[in-house]
């Protein structure tokens, strides 16, 4: 959904691609998932909040901008993962997020 959200944003589709951003946010905090805290974000809700303010800025929604903002500049929160394939590599999504943030 976070992908989908960033290649409506390069077809200027900034609605739709705000009802992607919202979608992976709440899968990603979604404790049957994850064990996020919006309170407490890792590096992949810091990239998706980052992208939402700025698909939040192209459509002049300027509060709700600077909420995603305060959110995105948090510093990232470390969350070790359970599985064994990735173990040693608790930050499994970070080269993920890093090319994402390349493309907008």
């Amino acid at each position: 959904m976070h992908g989908s959200a960033l290649a409506l944003c390069a077809l200027e589709k900034y609605g739709e691609a705000l009802i992607k951003i919202d979608a992976a946010i709440k899968t990603h905090l979604d404790k049957s998932h994850f064990n996020h805290n919006i309170d407490i974000p890792c590096s992949s809700m810091v990239s998706m909040q980052s992208h939402k303010a700025k698909i939040l800025e192209s459509l002049g929604r300027t509060s709700e901008t600077r909420a995603a903002k305060n959110i995105a500049a948090r510093e990232a929160t470390d969350y070790p993962t359970k599985y064994t394939r990735v173990r040693g590599f608790d930050r499994p999504y970070e080269a993920y997020e890093k090319r994402l943030s390349e493309v907008f």
